[in-house]
């Protein structure tokens, strides 16, 4: 059976975090972002959230730039994100994204920060 996944905007407009119910066979998922993201980052955000496979944890660390405010769109930097899932802990996932999205980066992007986690929902 193909998991469905639903992601609640309502939820993720109220208090920034979407919840990721799945089948019943297959354990709900929270992707937890901050408020003021662009919607076209929470949007590549949710999608990769939708298909991340298994359980664990998972983070997506994108470069940052001091000069840009946390609701602008960088449609660059999130294309050189980067993305892990399937740990055993936020510091596990973090560390994996974060080298992830350190190997891709342009120079002049600044350095990598997680601005997002999925978790197995409790």
């Amino acid at each position: 059976m193909t998991p469905f996944f639903k992601i609640a905007f309502t939820a993720l407009a109220v208090s920034g975090w979407a919840t990721l119910a799945a089948a019943s066979d297959v354990p709900a998922r929270v992707l937890k972002i901050p408020h003021g993201l662009c919607p076209q980052t929470v949007s590549v955000m949710t999608d990769w959230a939708a298909k991340a496979a298994g359980s664990g944890v998972g983070a997506f660390a994108m470069p940052v730039d001091m000069n840009t405010k946390i609701g602008e769109c960088d449609t660059a930097k999130m294309a050189l994100g980067g993305t892990a899932y399937g740990y055993g802990s936020l510091e596990e996932a973090a560390s994996a994204a974060t080298a992830a999205c350190e190997a891709t980066r342009d120079g002049d992007m600044g350095t990598c920060k997680v601005f997002a986690y999925l978790v197995d929902q409790q």
